[in-house]
């Protein structure tokens, strides 16, 4: 109880190891470590049932020979509850059989779904990298005409500075009354 109080107060996700084993590592349930040892303890079980079952038919059949019906009778019931222990014992396995079945299909169906969602995420990256690659072209080619454009502007500045300049040196010499010589 202390364990199942100390898991609801930590309130994390416990994983035994027969989850990882059978839901994680894809095994059947026999295949399992704890799968395997519940396996064994049953076949154990079972075959101490037929043991005793086998005892208590030779003690029928003696009590039989001996015309003890009472004890005849008794043996017949305790054999009956061991012979109702071996078939739910093989109920029991054949539906833990199905609810693991049942937990494999789950997985699968979470696999596939996790798998859908990944491929739709991976869409969508792919949709978002390919805008990003044609904003990046976009943006490069209007950087590219920015930059003619700014350098066509540098050029008309200079070229402006070139005529200030002459302009500058043709009021110079006509301040000095030089002649101006245009070759």
């Amino acid at each position: 109880m202390s364990i199942l109080k100390s898991v609801l107060k930590n309130r994390e996700e416990v994983v035994l190891a027969i989850q990882k084993e059978t839901m994680v590592g894809g095994l059947e349930l026999d295949d399992a470590a704890a799968g395997r040892e519940i396996s064994k303890e049953r076949i154990k079980l079972e075959e101490q049932h037929r043991k005793e079952v086998r005892e208590l038919e030779e003690d029928w059949q003696d009590a039989e020979r001996r015309r003890d019906f009472g004890s005849a009778q008794q043996i017949a019931e305790l054999r009956k509850q061991y012979e109702e222990k071996i078939a739910q014992s093989i109920r029991d396995r054949e539906s833990l059989r199905i609810t693991m079945e049942k937990l494999q299909d789950e997985r699968v169906l979470q696999i596939k779904k996790i798998e859908e969602q990944k491929a739709q995420h991976d869409a969508e990256m792919r949709k978002r990298e390919e805008e990003l690659e044609r904003m990046r072209k976009e943006s490069w080619t209007q950087d590219r005409q920015h930059m003619v454009e700014l350098h066509k502007h540098e050029i008309e500045i200079e070229n402006l500075k070139i005529k200030q300049q002459w302009t500058d040196v043709e009021l110079e010499r006509k301040n000095r009354g030089m002649p101006m010589n245009l070759e």
